[in-house]
């Protein structure tokens, strides 16, 4: 009976790691900003500081607040993961991110020119670090809530420049993942398996 139970152990805690995905990726995608995408007067102020779960970043300021930038949102859903990593890939120093909930709506009217408002986060840099490994931040974001990701440009050579994007997401800050639906199954059946050779140990015990 104790071998039994130190297989069945040993089983149900490889069913359960083997259950743990890496992490929700919500989207992943490569773009740039093109000339005839929208305007805004002035930029996020880049203070070097990335937002993170610990609590809602303060609003760094703007600076440039009569420069026109250009800028490009894309909306991402957090499904069941509130917990949201954003990742940005841009070699160049041109591109900076942020995030916003529910909508961006650059208003133009000081002190801010309306970038204060819903905002969430941002990456508090733009480009990579040391033009080699890429500037990740974290917001939180309600349960299957769409939020914006926007992109604007830093300086006018920030036109056309490449920059991936990764959205992960995941269920707590402790960057717990969701389980794979298929390891589910495979922990289900293991369990039923585990529970059979117990049931017929006993039997013949």
């Amino acid at each position: 009976m104790r071998m039994v139970s130190k297989i069945a152990f040993v089983l149900l805690g490889s069913l359960l790691l083997a259950s743990l995905a890496q992490a929700d990726t919500l989207t992943t995608f490569t773009a740039s900003i093109a000339a005839n995408d929208p305007t805004q007067l002035g930029r996020i102020s880049r203070n070097g500081v990335p937002s993170d779960w610990s609590g809602l970043k303060p609003f760094p300021g703007i600076i440039n607040p009569s420069t026109v930038y250009n800028y490009h949102t894309y909306s991402v859903n957090s499904g069941v993961t509130p917990f949201i990593l954003i990742t940005i890939d841009s070699v160049p120093g041109n591109t900076f991110a942020s995030a916003y909930l529910p909508s961006y709506n650059p208003s133009n009217v000081p002190p801010n020119n309306g970038l204060d408002i819903n905002y969430i986060g941002d990456a508090g840099r733009s480009g990579n670090i040391f033009g080699v490994d890429p500037v990740s931040f974290e917001v939180f974001v309600p349960v299957r809530t769409n939020f914006l990701l926007v992109v604007n440009t830093s300086s006018n050579t920030g036109i056309g420049q490449p920059f991936t994007i990764t959205v992960q997401g995941f269920l707590d800050d402790q960057f717990t993942s969701t389980p794979e639906p298929s390891s589910l199954i495979l922990l289900g059946s293991g369990a039923l398996g585990v529970a059979g050779l117990v049931r017929r140990k006993l039997r013949l015990g």
